[in-house]
């Protein structure tokens, strides 16, 4: 019998954008396991969904847990990796490039696979390290992990075989339109709303009927989110057909109604993110202004739109249809100049009274 001290390489992500979409889904998975089973007695603890993360982030499976028999506060967790990546300490680096890399030494005992202890203290003290991404506002998911939908269909005997792709948006949204963007905001803005009242109603514990006709609706507006965003790579054409335009439509809104709760999680962490970065840098534009009619609310998404709209339209001289088929950076560009201009005149205003 020998022993061999090897080390092992613990790698965790450092931000948000180095995930994988396992890592990604992962993640979404285990908070809505903790969001799920927390209630009353036993409250939902990011520090408890940190410390699992941990673990499953870093492929580590704990054996058993040892306890100290003069001090039962002296735990040591006995763990072993799910994946085989030890190595001699005399061999070569294993590092990843974009993952932050935890070394540590254990001991193999013969042929037996490698095991190794772990204290809470040293647990606790890689999640304020390594995983304090998690906790960082400025550290967001801006890089859409999804890539495409790709569906095939038979249709009629003219059409016997299409295949079409559905892409995701590019990269911080720079594909869409003023319009899909508003789409897009006014049903997130939709959803937030219905996931809200249905909170509201498992707290008031309504029938199940009325939280069934909510999930419905919760439902549809989450496809209704996505069939904006997964558009086609190819524009549907007038020789397509009206048959066959409409069972594509269809084909799309089943591809998207497939989307995992887990895969929805991460869209919807995505788009926080995106939010983030959006206010980071068209702040005026994302600040909410009361109006005389409702001091202490923001105007309706409708409004919003309508009021936007007239605004362009007075200070740039563009129609309606030019405006929406603007990539939606561009109007939030003209949006932001005309607050801050606006915000100019009613300083110097002040000034002069």
């Amino acid at each position: 019998m020998f022993e061999q001290t090897i080390h092992i390489d613990l790698t965790l992500p450092r931000s948000w954008n180095q995930c994988t979409t396992e890592q990604l889904e992962t993640i979404a998975a285990c908070i809505l396991k903790h969001t799920a089973t927390a209630d009353r007695y036993h409250p939902y603890d990011w520090q408890n969904v940190k410390a699992e993360l941990f673990f499953l982030l870093t492929e580590v499976e704990i054996i058993r847990a040892e306890t100290a028999e003069d001090d039962p506060d002296d735990t040591t967790y006995l763990c072993r990796l799910t994946k085989k990546e030890s190595r001699p300490i005399s061999g070569g680096s294993s590092t990843h490039p974009r993952r932050s890399v935890l070394r540590m030494p254990f001991f193999r005992h013969g042929s037996k696979l490698p095991e190794f202890s772990l204290r809470p203290w040293q647990v606790q003290y890689w999640i304020d390290t390594q995983l304090k991404w998690l906790d960082d506002e400025k550290s967001t998911l801006l890089l859409f992990p999804y890539k495409q939908l790709i569906f095939t269909r038979h249709f009629t005997w003219h059409w016997p075989f299409l295949k079409k792709t559905c892409h995701a948006p590019a990269e911080l949204l720079q594909d869409i339109s003023w319009q899909q963007y508003r789409h897009l905001q006014d049903y997130m803005s939709m959803y937030i709303d219905q996931q809200n009242a249905l909170i509201k109603l498992t707290c008031r514990r309504h029938t199940s009927e009325q939280a069934a006709e909510l999930q419905s609706a919760l439902k549809s507006t989450r496809d209704e989110f996505l069939k904006v965003l997964f558009t086609p790579a190819t524009p549907f054409s007038a020789g397509d057909g009206s048959a066959v335009a409409k069972s594509i439509a269809k084909s799309i809104a089943r591809q998207v109604s497939r989307i995992s709760e887990v895969q929805w999680q991460v869209i919807l962490l995505w788009w926080s993110g995106m939010m983030h970065y959006l206010k980071d840098h068209f702040p005026r534009c994302f600040k909410s202004t009361p109006t005389k009619k409702n001091p202490k609310h923001p105007p309706n998404p409708f409004e919003l739109y309508t009021s936007i709209v007239a605004t362009i339209q007075d200070k740039s001289h563009i129609d309606e249809d030019k405006i929406n088929s603007q990539t939606y950076t561009i109007v939030l560009e003209h949006l932001e100049r005309i607050a801050k201009e606006n915000e100019e005149i009613e300083k110097t205003n002040r000034k002069h009274k």
